[in-house]
């Protein structure tokens, strides 16, 4: 039931993902890189962490030790970073397709970014 639960948040999330990123396609290349004043970073910094994030989650999740977050200049242009997204969903959605409800109450071990060892 939980397993459920969670593939439809999914489904919000990259609902979601969809309408942002349709958002920031609007953006010109300047307004995309750069730093509002409210010092919360660039739309384009954002969005990178935000993929960057997830993926260092799904690696971890499949034992999969991840080297380091997604940078920016890893995904330079809007474009790129769409394509990137774009890869990244089935990849997720394969993975919680590939999950049985035992598995949520697994304990999964894992070294944070900064090589600290973590269990979650």
């Amino acid at each position: 039931m939980q397993l459920d639960l969670i593939r439809t948040m999914y489904d919000y999330t990259y609902w979601a993902h969809a309408r942002v990123l349709a958002a920031a396609a609007r953006l010109n290349d300047h307004d995309f890189a750069a730093t509002p004043l409210g010092g919360l970073g660039s739309v384009h910094s954002i969005l990178t962490h935000t993929l960057g994030a997830e993926r260092v989650w799904l690696r971890r999740w499949r034992r999969d030790a991840p080297i380091g977050m997604l940078q920016p200049a890893e995904v330079p242009t809007f474009a790129a970073l769409q394509a990137l997204w774009h890869e990244s969903e089935p990849e997720m959605r394969a993975f919680l397709a590939s999950l049985h409800e035992d598995d949520l109450s697994e304990v999964i071990p894992y070294h944070n970014l900064s090589g600290v060892a973590m269990a979650n």
